[in-house]
Formats: C-alpha cells, sequence, structure tokens
C-alpha cells in the first residue's frame, strides 16, 4: 500500500494532472500573438468568428472563451473572435425616389457615408435622383465596401419658367438631354413599340404634350412632357385644340 501511494504520487507530478494554466489576457494581441503565447503555454487556439469595426485593428483579438484568468489544464482549446482584416461588402439599400432622410439612414445603418448635392428638379424634391461613387451611378443592391462615401444628388425646388421646347423630329436620347438642360422631365412613347436599341435609334418625335406654339404659355420648371415617336414620316402638330384629351398625330 504504502509503495502504491509512493507511485501514485511521483506519477501526479510527473504528469502535473492537477497544475492549473491561468489563461492570460489575450484582447488587443494580434492573432500570431495570441496564438504562440497560447502554444507556449501548452493551450491550443481556434478562430470562431470576425467582426469588423472601423476604429478597431485588424487582425486583433477581440474576445475569448474562456475569459482571462480563467484556470484550465494543460492541451485545453481557447476559442478567440478577431477583428476582420478587410471591409465586407454590402449592398446598397437606397434607390431613386426614396426620401433623403430614409435614404441618409439606411446608408448609415449599412456602414456607408455620404454625401448630398442638390440639383434643380421641381418634380423630386427632397427625394433621391441618383446614387453614386467615385463619379459612377450606383444601382439598388450592387455592392460596396464598407466605410466608403456615395454620393446622393436630390431634387431642390425652383421657381423659374421655361418656354415650350420644340421636339419635332428629335430622336429619344436628343429629347431626355434638351429637358434635362432646361429642368423639365419628360416620358416618351414609341409607336409601334421598339424593343432594342437599335431600333428605337430610329424613332423621331411626332407629337408631344404641352405643344409647341408662339402661344404656348411656359412652362414651370419641372414639369413634365410627353412626347410621341415614330418610325414613319409625320407633319408637326402645333394646333392647340382645347376640347381634346389628346394631341393629334399626322401621318400622311
Amino acid at each position: 500500500m504504502l509503495l502504491f501511494l509512493v507511485v501514485l504520487f511521483v506519477l501526479k507530478i510527473y504528469t502535473r494532472h492537477d497544475e492549473a494554466i491561468l489563461i492570460p489576457d489575450l484582447k488587443g494581441k494580434s492573432d500570431a500573438e495570441a496564438r504562440a503565447i497560447l502554444e507556449d503555454m501548452g493551450l491550443e487556439m481556434v478562430v470562431t468568428d470576425s467582426l469588423f469595426l472601423p476604429e478597431a485593428a485588424p487582425g486583433t483579438v477581440r474576445d475569448q472563451n474562456p475569459k482571462a484568468g480563467s484556470a484550465v489544464k494543460g492541451g485545453r482549446i481557447i476559442f478567440i473572435s478577431i477583428f476582420k482584416k478587410t471591409p465586407p461588402m454590402v449592398p446598397i439599400n437606397v434607390k431613386e425616389g426614396d426620401h433623403v432622410q430614409i435614404a441618409s439612414l439606411r446608408l448609415s445603418n449599412k456602414g456607408i457615408k455620404f454625401q448630398v448635392q442638390y440639383a434643380p428638379n421641381n418634380s423630386m424634391i427632397g427625394v433621391v435622383m441618383k446614387i453614386e461613387h467615385n463619379g459612377r451611378e450606383l444601382k439598388f443592391g450592387e455592392l460596396l465596401e464598407h466605410g466608403q462615401t456615395v454620393v446622393l444628388t436630390v431634387g431642390e425646388g425652383i421657381k423659374t419658367t421655361v418656354p415650350v421646347p420644340n421636339l419635332f423630329g428629335m430622336s429619344y436620347n436628343d429629347v431626355m438631354n434638351l429637358l434635362t438642360s432646361l429642368n423639365l422631365s419628360g416620358q416618351g412613347f414609341f409607336e409601334p413599340a421598339a424593343f432594342t436599341l437599335e431600333d428605337s435609334a430610329a424613332y423621331h418625335v411626332c407629337r408631344q404634350d404641352p405643344k409647341y406654339s408662339a402661344e404656348s404659355m411656359p412652362l414651370a420648371a419641372g414639369r413634365f412632357v410627353d412626347f410621341w415617336l415614330s418610325r414613319e414620316p409625320c407633319t408637326i402638330d402645333t394646333i392647340i385644340n382645347p376640347f381634346a384629351t389628346e394631341p393629334d398625330l399626322f401621318i400622311p
């Protein structure tokens, strides 16, 4: 019995089964430093997750389990989480027509910075007209790196008036460029329908509403101008009929 107790005591000293290892505080250390420290103490390290924070040093320990000061046996696995080394990609959750206050809140929640610039547009006062990053327009749902800055173009009201433009014979793109330069908005209708860009390029304006004439009243900035395009030759429609619900289209 005495011999058995002596052998058991010697084995306990040799194997150090009862020796406790106090876990150090790893927060703020790089993942490589934390791994080296734990391996020197006979412990293992496993990274469980990562989180990105702009103000945090990338690649450093954010949290650990068990906590610092805990007593464990040799060979124990220490689980840590770290701060991400690269910012994540987040989707743009703002689109044309969103109110600027809602858009700014949505971008902030996604970690996207923003600047606001205003453009005259009476039909889109206080709402987003477009979203850009480094001069490139962004679409809804497009991915952008966390922390980047976008520019929101927002409409503001203006009280000026402009004469009714003469759109007859113009292409769709030329009409939209002209209306934009005059602080007007527009919508085009193809008759018959155009299904490709190549087809639409062959169309030209045959009529518009409001109609163009020397007697036409000026339009308030931001007003919508509707126009109809055709591939066939047409005659300019300048007859103002107050009883007509829709302008006539003259095609010889």
